[in-house]
């Protein structure tokens, strides 16, 4: 399937395009399970870090300061793939992004080479698989030059003593046929993986490891001035300095003849685990052996879901991309509300990576209930809405796993003692429950979801979070239903019933006829008499996703977002945007009008409009509006919009100098919302607790659309006609209701008729 600057291929396994210069950078995410993660851009760089604990992480290269230089010996000509660091014109690229790996390719002076790029399973390291063919009629002389400029800091240690330059060597090593880098810093280092190797299944022909040596004066990944200058490198070991690594292969071919070399750029503990990276790699045959260990792992893993509709980008994307930078934030982000919401998307595909993310999550919550804002780095300002997300992520969790065992397992506060992950989730209950402001609405403190929403106040109160409140409430009737605890589930309802009543007579804008964003004491902020922004979209979603807004309002409320908020780029987060600074609701209003938060399209509050149109069964808008904010949508095209065509992004601009213009890709909390509106609101695959509800609102345009599940032992394969006819076959027998348990005995066929 094209798009405006590339093409998805292999049913969207694979994205391609063959501009060799554009404007932004199109990069990849790569990482393994143990928190080794990279990213990957057209010209082949890569970065690599290691997030070993919650705190930790071990930086080998940053800001993709490794490369693979080319040079025709008999010419001198030198190049990279890509067409830089070293700047250099070449023919034929083409880069594809992949599930799991990148393949840059290009011709330069009648040579082909292709650069393959991963990130292995069975060490924190980059893999390189390189391959030259000779396209002329005469035999040539190549040399393929891998050179990292690496960090390998990371480690807490006395001041001026963090360093790597006055107290590690690296020289070549035969044992691992490359480079080693000897870490021997002996300060209060909590792990080991502060060395590196660059090694390689081919000859070495000389090496270098000084820096200074190989770029000379510039320093600068732009002009390797020891390859332009010598026929080979000086094969100097470093003593102190800056840790840096090079080896070059020369390689002979003749007309026609192609070759294949390996490389692997990694972190390690000790020389001893540097030869066991050298063993993976120790032939091309075992590289690619390995290469197919790691894709069939991720093919694996990301074919526990997989749906197929009339819509082939929906498909690719929670297929294949949605998952990708959903786990890649998991390793990027030490958020609670990021990382938990990162878990609540993969749910469905990777429950065991969603458990180990809870228990990570819950050392931050503090005793009486609220969290950090996030761990790496350390941020303990007070946000009202971490609670929220536990409670929403655990009980997701449970519906689908059904290890309700988990609810016993004790999990230390970040404030000291311990509890039960179930009394974890009631001390989330029971702090929003109490935090409240004079009008009996959940406090604000420094801000909720909306980072930049800065109130202001002791007092400020946030209508938003009422709002998820009642969605809190409703998971926790449910979950107490399940246990069979009857009286704390009635408690449970009765308290939404009370917080509605609440919530409807003190928040609803009587002249704009939609929820207010809060109070600042008596003044309503986002209400129709309000300065600046007169309403905000979050109030209007989540009223439907908490269960909070009344029948007669519900139409009036969807009125009003698209009435003010919607646009062909998605929903905007206010309207209007703040033109002017106002401490009282703070940072937003210092952005600049349509940007970001202030009055711009942000992604993820459009991810929750669409969640909570499917949870009225309005598919056609739910997919619309995800539609909207997918990259290369048709109303923004990604060669205009800066989007990388196969990642989610943060925001896209409203004013008129930059409109449609994209953020950040890649680290949205979009992706979880895109996820769970297509799969579980769209095609109605909805958790529950010992099976899953059916209640699909595909848009009226499909005919039909089909989900695919694996869970555990068991797998679904549902499909969803669109005939009128209104009856689900559970192995061609009819049920009654739409509910479907959890087999545990193998496949089983669903057809839904609606």
């Amino acid at each position: 399937m094209k798009c405006s600057i590339g093409e998805f291929l292999n049913d969207g396994k694979e994205f391609r395009f063959k501009e060799q210069t554009t404007k932004y950078a199109f990069s990849n995410v790569l990482y393994n399970d143990f928190g080794f993660v990279s990213e990957v851009g057209q010209n082949a760089m890569a970065s690599g870090t290691l997030l070993l604990d919650d705190k930790e992480i071990a930086v080998i290269v940053n800001n993709n300061e490794s490369t693979i230089y080319f040079r025709d010996d008999d010419s001198s000509i030198v190049w990279c793939v890509g067409g830089f660091p070293y700047v250099s014109e070449v023919e034929n690229f083409s880069c594809t992004h992949a599930d799991g790996y990148s393949i840059i390719s290009s011709v330069k002076n009648e040579i082909e080479v292709s650069v393959k790029i991963y990130v292995p399973n069975n060490f924190n390291g980059i893999i390189y698989s390189v391959n030259i063919k000779n396209l002329s009629n005469k035999k040539r002389n190549i040399s393929v030059v891998p050179a990292s400029k690496m960090l390998l800091t990371g480690f807490e240690a006395p001041r001026f003593c963090n360093i790597q330059n006055q107290v590690s060597y690296g020289d070549f090593d035969e044992s691992v046929n490359g480079y080693f880098y000897n870490s021997l810093n002996p300060w209060q280092k909590k792990h080991n993986k502060y060395c590196a190797v660059l090694c390689t299944n081919a000859i070495v022909d000389s090496f270098e490891g000084e820096e200074s040596e190989f770029f000379g004066s510039n320093s600068s990944m732009s002009y390797p001035y020891e390859l332009l200058c010598r026929k080979s490198l000086d094969s100097k070991r470093a003593l102190g300095g800056f840790p840096f690594a090079a080896v070059m292969v020369k390689q002979e071919l003749n007309p026609g003849e192609c070759v294949d070399i390996d490389f692997a750029l990694a972190l390690v503990s000790d020389k001893q685990e540097a030869k066991n990276v050298y063993s993976a790699i120790s032939s091309h045959e075992k590289a690619e052996d390995l290469f197919s260990e790691t894709i069939e792992a991720i093919k694996n893993r990301h074919s526990a879901v997989t749906i197929c509709t009339p819509e082939k980008r929906l498909d690719y994307f929670v297929n294949i991309w949605l998952k990708r930078g959903l786990e890649y934030c998991l390793f990027k982000k030490a958020a609670v509300r990021d990382n938990l919401q990162f878990a609540h998307g993969i749910t469905m595909t990777d429950p065991k990576r969603t458990k180990k993310e809870i228990r990570k999550v819950l050392k931050y919550q503090y005793n009486d209930g609220h969290t950090v804002r996030s761990w790496n780095p350390l941020d303990t300002v007070y946000y009202s809405d971490g609670p929220l997300w536990i409670v929403m992520t655990v009980t997701g969790y449970l519906k689908y796993s059904g290890d309700m065992e988990f609810l016993n397992e004790v999990i230390p506060y970040f404030d000291g003692g311990s509890g039960t992950v179930y009394e974890h989730i009631i001390k989330c209950i029971d702090r929003i429950n109490s935090d409240r402001g004079p009008h009996n609405l959940p406090l604000a403190r420094y801000a909720d979801w909306n980072d930049a929403l800065n109130l202001g106040t002791e007092d400020a109160e946030s209508v938003f979070m009422a709002m998820a409140f009642g969605y809190m409430l409703l998971e926790m009737t449910e979950l107490e239903r399940y246990l069979g605890h009857k009286d704390l589930a009635e408690k449970y309802k009765i308290m939404h019933e009370e917080l509605k009543n609440t919530v409807n007579e003190t928040a609803w804008d009587e002249d704009g006829e939609y929820y207010i964003r809060g109070y600042i004491g008596d003044k309503k902020i986002g209400a129709s008499e309000s300065d600046g922004s007169v309403i905000y979209v979050n109030p209007q979603s989540w009223s439907i996703i908490g269960g909070i807004v009344t029948e007669e309002r519900l139409p009036k409320v969807r009125t009003a977002i698209d009435k003010y908020l919607d646009t062909d780029l998605g929903c905007m987060v206010n309207y209007p945007a703040y033109d002017r600074y106002d401490m009282s609701v703070g940072r937003i209003s210092a952005q600049l009008p349509g940007t970001v938060e202030n009055g711009a399209v942000y992604c993820h509050a459009t991810g929750f409009k669409a969640y909570a149109d499917g949870c009225v069964y309005d598919g056609d808008s739910a997919v619309d509006a995800i539609l909207k904010i997918m990259p290369d949508s048709k109303y923004n095209s990604a060669k205009e919009s800066s989007a990388l065509p196969y990642a989610m992004t943060s925001s896209y601009n409203i004013d008129e100098q930059t409109r449609g213009r994209a953020g950040r890709p890649w680290l949205t909390g979009t992706q979880c919302w895109a996820m769970n509106t297509i799969v579980e609101k769209v095609l109605g695959v909805e958790r529950a607790y010992g099976g899953f509800m059916i209640k699909p609102s595909i848009p009226k345009e499909w005919n039909e659309a089909s989900v695919d599940i694996r869970r555990f032992d068991d797998e679904y394969s549902i499909k969803i006609i669109h005939n009128g006819k209104k009856a689900i076959y559970v192995d061609d027998k009819s049920i009654e209701g739409n509910f479907i348990p959890f087999f545990n005995d193998g496949k089983h066929k669903i057809i839904v008729n609606i």
